[in-house]
């Protein structure tokens, strides 16, 4: 029998490490072609290393490396630029609010508060949270929008978002980057126009963002272009 060039905890290791999702015992050993028996030591040696995480401690757990936020960080990491990844964050989030709302739809998020406030939550995608010892999700990641201040030009929120997927960490900006994208599409797809989107600081864990909605676009009289006006990095 020839010799392999990744020992069985590497291919397991590998496989959960790519992927954005929990696995069971069984499905790991589907995917990698190892036999349950064969997974399970190189899972228990992974959690023991601190590789791979638990769900639970119940029986019936599944194995991750990643949860959706550190997933989407490592893809900011390999992206070649900021402003790729802005744009990236942008048209992920606008081409996934076309396919799954009606625009007419948000008509009254343009007027109500809190349904705008709504909305930016449900399609930013880059939530973090934890799995809880009985398998349950605990969800970690918020996003708080100050009510807007309005003169001649503009309607200005402030976005408070904890943890930002830069989770304090990358100095890089790129995964601030993606965040800004995607509060801008969001932005846009309800407003109907091109906002203004900018990372204005961070404390600790948490990103503060200015978004800006020219008041000819909230009076619904400013046509959508058809390339948002992203930064310039």
């Amino acid at each position: 029998m020839g010799r392999h060039c990744l020992k069985t905890s590497d291919k397991v290791k590998l496989i959960l490490t790519k992927l954005p999702m929990t696995l069971s015992i069984q499905q790991i050993s589907d995917v990698s072609g190892y036999h349950r028996n064969t997974v399970r030591p190189a899972l228990n040696s992974l959690v023991t290393q601190k590789a791979v995480k638990l769900t639970s401690t119940n029986r019936n757990r599944d194995y991750y490396s990643n949860n959706l936020a550190d997933f989407y960080r490592k893809i900011a990491a390999a992206l070649p630029s900021a402003a790729v990844a802005q744009k990236t964050g942008y048209n992920f989030v606008y081409s996934l609010l076309k396919k799954n709302i009606s625009q007419t739809k948000t008509k009254i998020a343009r007027a109500d508060f809190k349904e705008f406030q709504e909305i930016i939550n449900l399609a930013y995608p880059f939530i973090d949270f934890s799995y809880q010892q009985d398998g349950s999700i605990l969800p970690i990641s918020k996003i708080t929008i100050t009510n807007g201040d309005k003169n001649k030009r503009f309607l200005t929120f402030h976005a408070i978002v904890e943890p930002c997927l830069c989770n304090g960490e990358d100095t890089s900006g790129k995964s601030c980057a993606m965040v800004q994208g995607s509060l801008q599409a969001t932005t846009d797809f309800i407003f109907e126009g091109n906002s203004i989107v900018r990372r204005l600081n961070n404390t600790g864990r948490a990103c503060t963002y200015s978004i800006k909605i020219p008041v000819s676009t909230q009076q619904n009289s400013l046509k959508k272009a058809e390339e948002p006006k992203l930064d310039v990095y």
